[in-house]
């Protein structure tokens, strides 16, 4: 309990810090597909999707291996969903500690 007192509890990691530079990589009315856990940070947006299979194409998207990946059942399927966006010409804007951004070729 006593560690929620020291200022090192509340330092943002790496993984962090990787997290709000991916979302700085996206501009304000830009459409965005994400996970659900990353949608709060997105939600002054007119169009945020989560990402799954049945949502259409927006401008970015944004996920990360640290969240959770819910309603998708593992990082697998969502990495499946990335390499369809490729396919389809949308380019890899950010890539570190587990984060990833995607551009549609328009937007880029």
């Amino acid at each position: 309990m006593w560690r929620v007192f020291a200022p090192g509890h509340y330092a943002l990691s790496s993984t962090d810090r990787a997290g709000y530079e991916a979302l700085a990589t996206i501009p304000a009315g830009a459409s965005v597909s994400a996970q659900q856990a990353i949608i709060p940070h997105l939600s002054r947006r007119q169009s945020i999707y989560g990402i799954e299979r049945r949502v259409p194409d927006t401008d970015y998207v944004i996920v990360t291996e640290h969240r959770t990946v819910w309603p998708n059942r593992d990082f697998a399927e969502v990495r499946e969903m990335l390499r369809e966006r490729i396919a389809q010409g949308y380019k890899t804007v950010f890539e570190r500690d587990g984060w990833i951004v995607l551009s549609r070729p328009a937007v880029a």
